[in-house]
């Protein structure tokens, strides 16, 4: 049985209780490699991002989508247009794995190399247990990894969990977000999007 989730401090002072055990099994995704190249370095030619944003062309997309590269793509696309650093971690094998991030964000290839113990206190363990974090990354050991590779985050970097088939697979992340109230119901808009577009592959595949 995994390990509970201990509470971690959000903004406001509330405790966020653990998460029930089996809702910290990661998803049913197989292992994520390192994400390509090409899913990254356009990012950053992309407009600056948006207060208002509308993401039904993202999210159509994600409905055609037919690869996990596409979905990552999208997902990062759909977060640039409301954030200016904007990553995805992977949820697997009691951890949390960096997985993809734009330059703006922080080093790709530290990213790539950075876990976070998903029995431990911290943003993403958050996210997993309550779906949104909004705050700011406590400087805490857990996260000097991830505060190494961002290096100057904002006050106000949100986290939300994608589930595939009930269970937490990737962690999406934003920092710079334009409007943290929007942007984070975009977050969450875009997350169920991303979770819905990978259970299609995995029923693709039987």
């Amino acid at each position: 049985m995994a390990a509970e989730v201990p509470p971690l401090l959000r903004r406001g002072g509330r405790p966020e209780g653990a998460a029930p055990p089996s809702s910290l099994r990661s998803g049913r995704l197989p292992a994520l490699p390192p994400a390509p190249e090409e899913l990254i370095d356009p990012l950053d030619d992309d407009p600056p991002p948006q207060p208002f944003v509308d993401l039904s062309d993202v999210i159509d997309a994600l409905y055609l989508a037919r690869t996990r590269d596409d979905v990552v793509r999208l997902a990062l696309r759909g977060l640039r247009l409301f954030a200016r650093r904007v990553a995805i971690f992977a949820a697997h094998r009691g951890v949390f794995r960096g997985f993809a991030c734009n330059a703006e964000f922080g080093d790709q290839e530290a990213l790539r190399k950075l876990t976070l113990p998903m029995d431990q206190p911290s943003i993403l363990a958050t996210a997993v247990a309550t779906h949104l974090y909004v705050g700011p990354i406590p400087g805490t050991p857990t996260h000097a990894p991830l505060l190494d590779v961002m290096v100057n985050p904002s006050l106000d970097v949100a986290a939300v969990a994608v589930q595939v088939v009930g269970r937490p697979a990737m962690i999406l992340v934003a920092d710079r977000i334009i409007d943290t109230a929007s942007g984070s119901r975009r977050m969450v808009e875009l997350a169920r999007a991303v979770g819905e577009a990978f259970s299609r592959i995995l029923s693709a595949r039987g």
